[in-house]
């Protein structure tokens, strides 16, 4: 991005050269938000593979899981299980949850 993004939250000026490389804004139902940026070349370098795609699998204390999917249609995915009890009703991993998902990378063929 070569441009400034509005955001609800200001921050100090980063370091010169220093560029967000991804951000994620969103709404709760209860009209709170969530603001998510990240700075940098590589999110995390990919330690797996799941349908031919780099990925990279996480665990959390509490005991859930993330799994970050690199070059989906040209897209980054990442999936998260917070707890425990969420990831063993996902069958104990999130593969099925990402192998179960259509991905419409393109705004015109959103449903």
């Amino acid at each position: 991005m070569d441009w400034p993004l509005r955001l609800p939250v200001r921050f100090a000026t980063p370091p010169a050269g220093l560029k967000p490389m991804a951000y994620l804004m969103s709404r709760r139902a209860n009209d709170r938000w969530d603001v998510e940026l990240s700075y940098g070349a590589v999110i995390g370098d990919p330690t797996s593979r799941i349908d031919g795609h780099p990925a990279r699998r996480t665990s959390s204390l509490d005991g859930g899981a993330s799994l970050q999917v690199y070059g989906v249609q040209g897209l980054y995915v990442e999936m998260t299980a917070h707890d425990k009890a969420t990831l063993r009703k996902l069958g104990g991993n999130l593969d099925g949850l990402f192998r179960s998902a259509t991905f419409h990378p393109e705004a015109h063929d959103w449903r």
